[in-house]
Protein backbone atom coordinates (compact mmCIF):
# COMPACT_ATOMS: atom_id res chain seq x y z
CA UNK A 1 0.00 0.00 0.00
CA UNK A 2 1.40 3.37 -0.98
CA UNK A 3 1.73 6.06 1.67
CA UNK A 4 0.50 8.91 -0.50
CA UNK A 5 -0.05 9.88 -4.12
CA UNK A 6 1.42 13.14 -5.36
CA UNK A 7 4.56 14.97 -6.43
CA UNK A 8 7.46 15.78 -4.08
CA UNK A 9 8.70 19.06 -5.51
CA UNK A 10 10.64 20.41 -2.51
CA UNK A 11 12.04 19.09 0.80
CA UNK A 12 9.09 20.80 2.52
CA UNK A 13 6.77 18.34 0.76
CA UNK A 14 8.84 15.41 2.03
CA UNK A 15 9.04 16.86 5.56
CA UNK A 16 5.26 17.21 5.74
CA UNK A 17 4.65 13.60 4.67
CA UNK A 18 7.25 12.17 7.06
CA UNK A 19 5.64 14.06 9.95
CA UNK A 20 2.21 12.78 8.88
CA UNK A 21 3.57 9.22 8.99
CA UNK A 22 5.19 9.82 12.38
CA UNK A 23 1.86 11.06 13.73
CA UNK A 24 0.06 8.02 12.33
CA UNK A 25 -2.07 10.11 9.96
CA UNK A 26 -0.61 8.41 6.87
CA UNK A 27 0.31 4.69 6.60
CA UNK A 28 3.97 3.71 6.70
CA UNK A 29 5.56 0.93 4.70
CA UNK A 30 5.98 -2.10 6.95
CA UNK A 31 7.61 -4.63 4.63
CA UNK A 32 9.39 -5.03 1.33
CA UNK A 33 7.19 -4.76 -1.76
CA UNK A 34 6.09 -8.06 -3.25
CA UNK A 35 6.38 -8.51 -7.05
CA UNK A 36 2.62 -7.96 -7.32
CA UNK A 37 2.79 -4.76 -5.27
CA UNK A 38 5.70 -3.54 -7.38
CA UNK A 39 3.57 -3.88 -10.51
CA UNK A 40 0.91 -1.67 -8.90
CA UNK A 41 3.24 1.34 -8.66
CA UNK A 42 1.53 4.25 -10.41
CA UNK A 43 2.20 7.86 -11.33
CA UNK A 44 2.62 9.78 -8.06
CA UNK A 45 3.13 6.78 -5.76
CA UNK A 46 4.95 7.73 -2.55
CA UNK A 47 6.36 5.19 -0.09
CA UNK A 48 7.74 6.14 3.34
CA UNK A 49 9.35 3.90 5.96
CA UNK A 50 11.53 4.07 9.05
CA UNK A 51 14.64 1.92 8.68
CA UNK A 52 14.92 0.49 12.21
CA UNK A 53 11.20 -0.26 12.37
CA UNK A 54 11.13 -2.31 9.18
CA UNK A 55 14.71 -3.53 8.72
CA UNK A 56 14.65 -2.10 5.19
CA UNK A 57 17.92 -0.44 4.23
CA UNK A 58 17.52 -0.64 0.46
CA UNK A 59 14.38 -0.18 -1.57
CA UNK A 60 13.62 -2.70 -4.32
CA UNK A 61 10.83 -2.49 -6.87
CA UNK A 62 11.80 -4.93 -9.63
CA UNK A 63 12.72 -2.15 -12.08
CA UNK A 64 16.04 -1.10 -13.61
CA UNK A 65 17.29 2.43 -13.04
CA UNK A 66 19.90 4.80 -14.39
CA UNK A 67 22.76 6.03 -12.19
CA UNK A 68 21.52 8.62 -9.71
CA UNK A 69 21.72 12.36 -10.25
CA UNK A 70 21.80 14.80 -7.35
CA UNK A 71 19.11 17.48 -7.43
CA UNK A 72 19.30 19.61 -4.29
CA UNK A 73 18.54 17.32 -1.38
CA UNK A 74 17.14 14.60 -3.63
CA UNK A 75 18.55 11.77 -5.69
CA UNK A 76 16.78 11.23 -9.01
CA UNK A 77 16.75 8.07 -11.14
CA UNK A 78 15.34 7.41 -14.61
CA UNK A 79 13.76 4.07 -15.41
CA UNK A 80 15.66 2.20 -18.11
CA UNK A 81 13.97 0.04 -20.72
CA UNK A 82 15.39 -3.16 -22.20
CA UNK A 83 16.78 -1.42 -25.29
CA UNK A 84 18.62 1.13 -23.14
CA UNK A 85 20.00 -1.60 -20.89
CA UNK A 86 21.35 -3.57 -23.84
CA UNK A 87 22.99 -0.47 -25.35
CA UNK A 88 24.37 0.89 -22.10
CA UNK A 89 27.82 -0.03 -20.84
CA UNK A 90 27.20 1.45 -17.40
CA UNK A 91 26.07 -0.56 -14.41
CA UNK A 92 22.69 0.46 -12.94
CA UNK A 93 22.96 2.43 -9.71
CA UNK A 94 21.66 1.06 -6.37
CA UNK A 95 17.91 1.32 -6.13
CA UNK A 96 17.97 4.01 -3.45
CA UNK A 97 20.53 6.13 -1.71
CA UNK A 98 20.86 9.00 0.73
CA UNK A 99 21.77 12.61 0.08
CA UNK A 100 21.83 15.31 2.72
CA UNK A 101 23.48 18.28 1.01
CA UNK A 102 22.28 20.92 -1.43
CA UNK A 103 19.52 23.46 -1.76
CA UNK A 104 15.79 22.91 -2.13
CA UNK A 105 15.31 24.81 -5.36
CA UNK A 106 12.71 23.42 -7.73
CA UNK A 107 14.14 20.65 -9.83
CA UNK A 108 14.85 21.15 -13.53
CA UNK A 109 13.89 18.09 -15.54
CA UNK A 110 16.58 18.49 -18.22
CA UNK A 111 19.45 18.74 -15.76
CA UNK A 112 18.09 15.90 -13.63
CA UNK A 113 17.92 13.31 -16.39
CA UNK A 114 20.90 14.58 -18.38
CA UNK A 115 19.12 15.88 -21.46
CA UNK A 116 20.97 18.46 -23.52
CA UNK A 117 19.29 21.82 -24.04
CA UNK A 118 18.85 21.20 -27.78
CA UNK A 119 17.15 17.81 -27.28
CA UNK A 120 13.42 17.26 -26.70
CA UNK A 121 12.44 16.58 -23.10
CA UNK A 122 9.50 14.32 -23.93
CA UNK A 123 9.50 10.74 -22.71
CA UNK A 124 6.98 7.93 -22.99
CA UNK A 125 4.43 7.98 -20.19
CA UNK A 126 5.21 4.36 -19.33
CA UNK A 127 8.68 5.38 -18.20
CA UNK A 128 9.07 6.41 -14.56
CA UNK A 129 11.30 8.85 -12.77
CA UNK A 130 12.15 7.98 -9.17
CA UNK A 131 12.99 10.44 -6.40
CA UNK A 132 14.77 9.38 -3.21
CA UNK A 133 14.92 11.41 0.02
CA UNK A 134 16.35 10.25 3.36
CA UNK A 135 17.02 11.80 6.75
CA UNK A 136 18.69 10.76 9.99
CA UNK A 137 16.71 12.41 12.79
CA UNK A 138 18.22 13.68 16.07
CA UNK A 139 16.12 11.01 17.83
CA UNK A 140 18.02 8.22 16.07
CA UNK A 141 15.41 7.35 13.46
CA UNK A 142 16.21 6.97 9.77
CA UNK A 143 13.35 7.93 7.49
CA UNK A 144 13.25 7.17 3.77
CA UNK A 145 10.89 8.43 1.06
CA UNK A 146 10.50 7.24 -2.53
CA UNK A 147 8.36 9.05 -5.11
CA UNK A 148 7.55 7.72 -8.61
CA UNK A 149 6.24 9.95 -11.36
CA UNK A 150 5.96 10.32 -15.13
CA UNK A 151 7.53 13.51 -16.39
CA UNK A 152 6.90 14.11 -20.08
CA UNK A 153 7.08 17.86 -19.41
CA UNK A 154 8.81 20.09 -16.91
CA UNK A 155 5.91 20.15 -14.45
CA UNK A 156 3.63 17.17 -13.72
CA UNK A 157 0.69 19.44 -12.91
CA UNK A 158 -1.78 16.56 -12.68
CA UNK A 159 -0.22 15.49 -9.36
CA UNK A 160 -0.91 17.28 -6.08
CA UNK A 161 1.92 18.62 -3.94
CA UNK A 162 1.68 17.81 -0.20
CA UNK A 163 2.27 21.43 0.87
CA UNK A 164 -0.79 22.44 -1.18
CA UNK A 165 -2.95 19.53 0.04
CA UNK A 166 -5.73 20.80 2.33
CA UNK A 167 -6.08 17.39 3.98
CA UNK A 168 -2.57 17.89 5.42
CA UNK A 169 -2.97 21.49 6.57
CA UNK A 170 -3.20 20.40 10.24
CA UNK A 171 0.18 18.62 10.11
CA UNK A 172 2.81 20.75 11.87
CA UNK A 173 6.36 19.37 11.54
CA UNK A 174 8.21 19.22 14.84
CA UNK A 175 11.75 20.51 14.82
CA UNK A 176 13.26 17.78 16.97
CA UNK A 177 12.35 15.11 14.42
CA UNK A 178 14.42 16.60 11.58
CA UNK A 179 18.11 17.44 11.07
CA UNK A 180 19.14 21.01 11.86
CA UNK A 181 20.24 21.44 8.24
CA UNK A 182 16.58 21.13 7.23
CA UNK A 183 15.14 23.06 10.18
CA UNK A 184 17.50 26.00 9.63
CA UNK A 185 17.13 26.07 5.85
CA UNK A 186 15.35 29.32 4.99
CA UNK A 187 13.34 27.52 2.30
CA UNK A 188 11.71 25.43 5.05
CA UNK A 189 10.89 28.24 7.50
CA UNK A 190 7.26 28.32 6.40
CA UNK A 191 6.67 24.62 6.96
CA UNK A 192 8.25 24.68 10.44
CA UNK A 193 6.31 27.83 11.37
CA UNK A 194 2.88 26.38 10.61
CA UNK A 195 1.98 25.87 14.25
CA UNK A 196 3.24 24.77 17.67
CA UNK A 197 5.96 22.18 17.94
CA UNK A 198 4.08 18.92 18.44
CA UNK A 199 6.49 17.45 20.96
CA UNK A 200 3.61 15.71 22.71
CA UNK A 201 2.66 13.71 19.62
CA UNK A 202 3.89 10.13 19.89
CA UNK A 203 4.64 7.89 16.92
CA UNK A 204 2.56 4.85 16.07
CA UNK A 205 3.77 2.04 18.31
CA UNK A 206 4.77 -1.43 17.11
CA UNK A 207 1.43 -3.05 17.93
CA UNK A 208 -0.49 -0.34 16.07
CA UNK A 209 1.78 -0.68 13.08
CA UNK A 210 1.26 -4.42 12.96
CA UNK A 211 -2.50 -3.96 13.04
CA UNK A 212 -2.24 -1.53 10.14
CA UNK A 213 -0.36 -3.83 7.80
CA UNK A 214 -0.51 -7.26 9.43
CA UNK A 215 3.12 -8.09 8.76
CA UNK A 216 5.49 -5.63 10.43
CA UNK A 217 7.68 -7.30 13.10
CA UNK A 218 6.24 -10.72 12.30
CA UNK A 219 8.68 -12.11 9.80
CA UNK A 220 12.33 -11.52 8.90
CA UNK A 221 12.96 -9.28 5.91
CA UNK A 222 15.37 -10.04 3.10
CA UNK A 223 18.16 -7.50 2.82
Amino acid sequence: METYNGYIRTPADAILLIQACYNGFLPRVCKRLSPKEGRLIRNGSVFIWEEHETGLRRWTDGRKWSPSRVSGRFLIYREMKRKELSESTEEPAPESAVTSEGSCKKRDFRSVVGIADDQPAHRPKSQFMKLSFSIASPTGQHWHLINYYHQPSESPTELREPTADLSLKHICPQRDLFPLSLVNDRHNFAIFSKGPNLASVTPVDKEQTCKMCGSCYRQPLEV
